[in-house]
């Protein structure tokens, strides 16, 4: 080794070797700097981004392949995506050291975790490929080499789903575990440290993707176990009747109706049989059973006996179904049937806006079309006002629901699509209620809320108001409705709560369709709830605890007079119940389900927990809503 001897240079000359050295170490600490930047920072960059473009580019050919129907195209895209997906994990490894550097650390955690859940995502779908290819020709995608899909009626869809069922039993076996994987992954991300531009070209929010992954990977095991379920009921291996039930909202009662007619839906190993549709008046009359009308029918309406077209008097649907069979099993020979669904007119209205007007036979007159706008008219025109034979006039209903169902069943391509569309919604809306008498269908449709059941356990607050409209015109049509909720904290430490419930009515009465309006009204509440008012009424009071759904009720009967002239402002009325709720409830929640058949209606609440404006820890709330369907809130 050579050793350098200071002292023998100038001290000119010792600062220059000084400064030669120093300047030799720092370029070569700034270009193996430079080489490190490059090999780990740089390059991995650039990869990432090349991936990146490869990526964005197949998932722009797949959504491509998307919208012209093409699965073949989607299932050639799915492995190189998923190809991609593994080379930019594997380039992101590199860069590895960002996960201890400050504010980078949170970047690139969430590229990870996106990465992960990406792959895991896509390994899923790719399970699920070969036994999606028999679904997708149901929805008209091209599944083969063939230049277009085949095009496939309702029911021949029906059909096709029941039989594809068994394929993809065990794909959804396989596939869960990996989007369950997936779904963990993507609820980590940071959204503090997540560019929203990144998912913004493809139309959808960090809280989206993650809203779409919690659902798939809470429906997928369920859907999962419910193979068998499904294909039970719809026949698979022994046919299945059910019992259809219209109900007609103009004229609200419990469950979204008064039941004017009836039929029958069959399936046979996932075929959809002949549908028949008759007025409810041809099931009343072969019905055995004539108790004593519960006591409000009778105050009421003055029915004396009790009659199968009024048996839905409870918003609880397994209750009312309850109540039909004891009238239905009373029938001489009546086939036997595996549940009852019940529709009504707003579902109706938006059916025939799906697959387009009914032109009904010529014995109802010389081109008469129903639309979505004028069909609730005509029913109650041609049950009422015609001047066609009584059994015509009551058929009238049972003819538009057969020819209005034979559309349905015979729809195709987007018609189709728009018919699914409106069935889910009007599930969601409680305008189509299911029960079934096989308890695993039953619960499969509870969990989704599809089948009018009111929850015997509620963690907090809990209100429904149902009425039952009375006097046979159809103001429901027409009428609008406001509930207020006052909640506060009274004197004795139990919470007050007054509920108002304003009915308003623009429509002008005509001795037909508007009249005076007179309902049986009751609120379902929390059990243990104590009465402490009541006001607005012309009837006997309720107040009583239901068991079966857990709730304490209270009841009463309105009577609203009609707006005579277009001079005079709407008809309004009120009701306002005030109560306690139970000792100790928790106050935190609040859930309010909505009467079937009301198409929609204003919630205000009002909520202050302390025991004042000055109470020690309180919070208020002070919001309105608008729901179509069941509203489940924070207080």
């Amino acid at each position: 080794m050579t050793v350098i001897n200071l002292a023998q240079y100038q001290p000119k000359q010792k600062w220059a070797f000084i400064k030669k050295r120093w300047f030799i170490a720092t370029v070569s600490f700034v270009v193996v700097l430079i080489i490190l930047l490059v090999f780990f920072l740089v390059l991995p960059l650039l990869s990432l981004k090349s991936n990146f473009d490869i990526l964005y580019s197949n998932i722009e050919k797949a959504k491509t392949y998307q919208k012209s129907k093409d699965f073949v195209g989607i299932s050639s895209e799915v492995p190189t995506i998923k190809s991609n997906i593994i080379s930019m994990q594997s380039n992101l490894r590199t860069l590895g050291y960002l996960s201890i550097v400050p504010i980078a650390s949170g970047y690139y955690n969430n590229a990870v975790d996106l990465l992960d859940g990406g792959y895991y995502a896509v390994s899923g779908l790719q399970t699920l490929m070969p036994s999606l290819s028999n679904l997708a020709t149901l929805d008209g995608y091209q599944t083969s080499t063939q230049k277009s899909a085949q095009v496939l009626s309702g029911k021949q869809k029906i059909s096709a789903f029941v039989h594809s069922l068994p394929k993809l039993g065990p794909a959804l076996d396989t596939a869960d575990p990996y989007f369950t994987k997936a779904n963990l992954y993507i609820q980590k991300i940071n959204p503090n440290y997540f560019p929203e531009s990144l998912l913004k070209s493809h139309g959808i929010t960090l809280s989206s993707l993650k809203s779409i992954f919690s659902g798939i990977s809470l429906n997928l095991p369920i859907f999962d176990r419910s193979v068998n379920v499904i294909e039970n009921a719809l026949g698979v291996p022994t046919p299945t009747r059910y019992l259809l039930m219209f109900q007609n909202s103009g004229e609200i009662r419990p469950t979204g109706g008064f039941m004017t007619a009836f039929g029958f839906i069959n399936f046979n190993n996932g075929n959809l049989g002949q549908i028949s549709a008759q007025n409810i008046y041809a099931l009343s009359n072969v019905v055995h059973y004539v108790p004593l009308a519960p006591k409000p029918l009778y105050v009421y309406n003055g029915t004396y006996h009790w009659h199968l077209r009024d048996a839905n008097t409870s918003p609880n649907v397994p209750t009312s179904v309850a109540n039909i069979y004891k009238f239905y099993n009373s029938i001489p020979r009546a086939p036997q049937i595996n549940g009852v669904i019940f529709i009504n007119t707003w579902f109706v209205d938006s059916l025939i806006k799906a697959v387009g007007n009914i032109t009904m036979p010529s014995l109802y007159g010389n081109n008469l079309v129903l639309t979505s706008n004028n069909a609730n008219y005509y029913m109650e025109y041609m049950a009422e006002k015609s001047n066609l034979p009584q059994n015509e006039r009551k058929d009238f209903i049972s003819v538009m629901m057969h020819e209005l169902i034979t559309k349905v069943f015979h729809s195709t391509g987007n018609t189709l699509t728009n018919v699914i569309k409106t069935v889910f919604d009007s599930l969601d809306q409680k305008q189509i209620l299911l029960y079934f008498n096989n308890p695993k269908t039953e619960n499969l449709i509870n969990h989704y809320n599809w089948g009018g059941v009111i929850p015997t356990s509620v963690k907090g607050d809990y209100l429904q108001v149902v009425e039952a409209n009375l006097a046979g015109a159809k103001d429901n049509y027409f009428m609008g409705e406001t509930v207020v909720s006052n909640i506060k904290k009274a004197s004795n430490g139990r919470y007050e709560q007054s509920v108002s419930i304003t009915w308003t009515n623009p429509a002008i009465y005509d001795n037909w369709l508007v009249g005076p309006y007179m309902a049986w009204v009751r609120i379902y509440v929390p059990l243990g709830s104590t009465l402490i008012s009541m006001k607005g009424v012309d009837g006997f009071t309720q107040d009583y605890n239901n068991t079966t759904v857990g709730k304490t009720v209270f009841g009463n009967h309105i009577r609203i007079l009609p707006r005579l002239s277009k001079s005079d402002p709407p008809a309004k009325g009120t009701m306002t119940i005030t109560y306690y709720l139970p000792k100790g409830i928790n106050m935190t929640h609040y859930l309010i389900q909505k009467q079937p058949g009301i198409k929609g209606e204003w919630e205000k609440i009002n909520f202050e927990s302390g025991s004042g404006s000055s109470g020690s820890g309180s919070t208020s709330l002070n919001k309105s809503f608008y729901i179509t369907k069941d509203l489940s809130i924070n207080l």
